[in-house]
């Protein structure tokens, strides 16, 4: 357990560098982004999993932004330190990871089914499931 006389420390750090106030502004940008995309994808009947693609780059570019804000929230022009720009480069390696996975791979077959869908005039699922539920109501 960390002892008392570190904690106001911390917090004090915490203010001087505003990192809660840049936290708070990249979760409302990302959030009206993420809302803003939702409505766009569900028009244009783009894969899901560009959705899926987006909120975790998000999850990723949180992380980076609150390490900028940590080297570089207090006022006066600081230079980036190597411990800062290995701090990205990792958060980087780790986002080039994640989208290089399966879940997040663009299978052919979902392309086909899009395109089909596309090209034959249907809607996507998710227009689908919205139109079904307001004729139930």
């Amino acid at each position: 357990m960390p002892d008392e006389a570190a904690t106001p420390g911390l917090f004090r750090r915490l203010k001087d560098r505003r990192i809660v106030q840049w936290a708070i502004a990249y979760v409302a940008a990302a959030w009206v982004l993420l809302q803003v995309a939702e409505l766009l994808f569900g028009i244009f009947a783009w894969p899901d999993v560009w959705l899926r693609r987006l909120t975790v780059a998000l999850v990723f570019g949180f992380v980076a932004a609150v390490v900028l804000a940590w080297y570089h929230g207090e006022k006066g022009q600081q230079r980036a330190s190597k411990v800062e720009l290995a701090l990205l480069a990792a958060i980087a390696a780790a986002a080039i990871f994640v989208f290089s996975t399966r879940d997040f791979a663009t299978s052919d077959e979902m392309s086909a089914s899009v395109a089909k869908n596309l090209f034959e005039g249907r809607p996507s699922r998710r227009i689908a499931a919205n139109m079904d539920s307001k004729r139930d109501r």
